[in-house]
């Protein structure tokens, strides 16, 4: 996104989307990502009612999913994405309403189109299994727990209704890409 204005207008409505619902973000997660980033949002005149952004992955980068810590590692560890055409899936926010889940979908509808026209190998995201909501709409679209990254990631200083946050790596793959693309809901 080119409007500097706008982009800050977005991000910071995302981030009032999560601190709303109850997340306190960690300064972990407060990387600038820019420069390989491409924000997808719906607005009704001047309010925003969903974003989310997909994440490029390139060999000078790291994605979301890199950033996490690794549950249990001993020392700390974190995943290392390697390869090409590989993006991740992130900072789904929408307002909660019925206009706000139509928008959400869109977004969604429009990054899958994103990411198939990019033509993705892999988009990789997380989500917190304790709200339900959201494994289900994941599910929904056909995203699954991570065979290659299996292993629940948290961010220090990030919790949710007091409660340290446990991430579980998705894969979405092209075929889910599609399904998203071209669904109804």
């Amino acid at each position: 996104m080119e409007n500097q204005e706008e982009l800050y207008h977005v991000k910071k409505f995302a981030s009032d989307v999560f601190n709303n619902f109850g997340y306190t973000k960690s300064l972990y997660t407060a990387v600038d990502m820019d420069l390989w980033s491409t924000w997808f949002y719906v607005r009704e005149g001047s309010e925003i009612l969903a974003a989310m952004r997909i994440v490029e992955k390139k060999p000078n980068n790291l994605i979301p999913l890199e950033l996490g810590i690794i549950k249990g590692s001993d020392p700390i560890q974190r995943y290392a994405v390697i390869g090409d055409n590989i993006a991740d899936w992130n900072s789904v926010s929408f307002v909660l309403s019925i206009k706000g889940s139509w928008a959400a979908l869109a977004t969604f509808q429009a990054a899958a189109q994103y990411c198939i026209d990019k033509n993705f190998d892999m988009v990789y995201g997380f989500y917190h299994k304790k709200v339900n909501s959201i494994v289900k709409l994941y599910t929904s679209i056909g995203a699954i727990p991570s065979k290659k990254y299996g292993k629940e990631i948290y961010f220090p200083e990030c919790y949710f209704q007091g409660e340290l946050v446990y991430l579980t790596p998705i894969e979405i793959n092209k075929d889910a890409l599609q399904k998203i693309k071209t669904r109804l809901w």
